[in-house]
């Protein structure tokens, strides 16, 4: 089974697929429509483990993030906007919010961590890691992440100023478990200055999460005027 999650004024289930959407900050329950089975970004699932480690050792993710490639995909896509596809480039003003819609393929577990890093976003003020947490959710129910536990809420990127391309890396762990995380809540009005200095595989070792099974990175750079 495909899991999405979809925005707008309201919410379908589409055959065997899990759809949430929402509207602003309200999230709808489900709702069965048995009379199609399309939803976008079918095919995209079928990505070959050897082209997607191909691609991350292209754009450096290996070795600069992970050590090996995870064996799936992630589908991402921004309303109105491109598809990532590994290493895709993204205009900057479309990923002020978060994607349209996410999935994966939740066929290996049932709870499932989603992380969204930035890997060259790294501070002045901390050395230690490199990373830049973008948007956590821990305790997703197959990949419904709408009613998954928000640890980190979406910000959009920030690459600097004539440093060119920064990369965007898309990471799902699989749970043995629910997990009752230690974590302080990061939104988009607190406790903003502890998204850097952040380090996904320290954040998975944790939490015994072990690697990431699925993986999607874009690249992005600094708009004149944003």
């Amino acid at each position: 089974m495909q899991c999405l999650k979809l925005k707008g004024e309201m919410k379908q289930q589409y055959g065997c697929l899990c759809l949430v959407l929402s509207v602003s900050l309200v999230k709808l329950r489900k709702a069965p429509l048995k009379t199609t089975t399309w939803h976008p970004g079918a095919d995209f699932l079928l990505k070959d483990p050897k082209d997607i480690e191909n691609d991350l050792k292209q754009w450096k993710i290996i070795p600069d993030l992970l050590d090996e490639a995870p064996l799936l995909p992630i589908q991402v896509e921004w309303y109105g906007g491109p598809k990532v596809f590994f290493g895709s480039e993204i205009n900057l003003t479309i990923t002020k919010t978060e994607p349209f819609w996410v999935g994966w393929d939740p066929k290996i577990a049932e709870l499932y961590t989603m992380i969204l890093t930035g890997i060259d976003e790294k501070s002045k003020e901390h050395t230690m890691h490199g990373e830049k947490q973008h948007w956590i959710i821990g305790n997703i129910e197959e990949c419904d992440y709408a009613e998954g536990e928000y640890l980190t809420e979406y910000m959009g990127p920030k690459p600097l100023e004539g440093k060119g391309y920064f990369r965007y890396v898309f990471l799902v762990y699989w749970q043995p478990h629910k997990i009752e995380f230690n974590e302080p809540k990061i939104t988009s009005t607190q406790n903003n200055h502890l998204r850097t200095n952040f380090s996904s595989k320290a954040f998975a070792e944790k939490y015994n999460l072990g690697k990431p099974i699925a993986v999607n990175f874009f690249r992005t750079r600094h708009d004149v005027g944003s």
